[in-house]
């Protein structure tokens, strides 16, 4: 162990207020964690978000989100949310850890930016069962054509046993229409 970070760790438990990095996350936040010290695990979770120690980098690292969501960090997780909220990555970690919540808010903030049709997207939105943003996509869509070729990549791309009953249905209404 660096006697440094032991300091630091010492030095936040007893109420001084120092600026730390993304090296003494990496110490304190598990020591914090096994001991307890509900105090030290605030003020990193303050530090993260004052500072902006994360970056779309480690947005989208699995371990380093896993932390944030074992060590309790649920306002830097809020934070990291409004940051990437359009990310694709953000949904595809809610999408793990089963945030069904994080994924309806950014599937509306997708939403409100959408002008064209996107294929990757539209594949996106597929996959993490965005109905929303299906339906959104779909007004884009404008023949029967159309409808057959998107269902043909899907086909290709991820199978159509994978499509939920709300993509179905939303498939039905849009070739109902033409």
């Amino acid at each position: 162990m660096d006697k440094l970070l032991v300091e630091n760790l010492l030095q936040i438990l007893h109420g001084v207020r120092i600026q730390l990095n993304n090296d003494d996350f990496d110490f304190i936040l598990p020591i914090a964690y096994s001991l307890n010290l509900h105090n030290v695990i605030r003020y990193c979770d303050q530090q993260m978000i004052e500072y902006s120690c994360i970056s779309p980098i480690e947005l989208s690292s699995f371990e380093f989100l896993e932390e944030v969501v074992d060590y309790g960090l649920r306002r830097s997780l809020v934070q990291l949310v409004k940051r990437f909220e359009e990310s694709f990555e953000v949904i595809d970690v809610a999408w793990r850890f089963n945030f069904s919540n994080v994924i309806r808010y950014c599937e509306f903030k997708i939403i409100e930016r959408i002008e064209k049709f996107n294929i990757i997207d539209f594949r996106e939105a597929f996959f993490f069962e965005m109905r929303h943003c299906l339906k959104r996509y779909m007004e884009y869509v404008d023949s029967v054509e159309m409808v057959a070729h998107l269902l043909k990549d899907i086909e290709e791309t991820m199978g159509m046993e994978q499509m939920s009953s709300e993509s179905m249905k939303t498939f039905v209404e849009k070739f109902m229409t033409f």
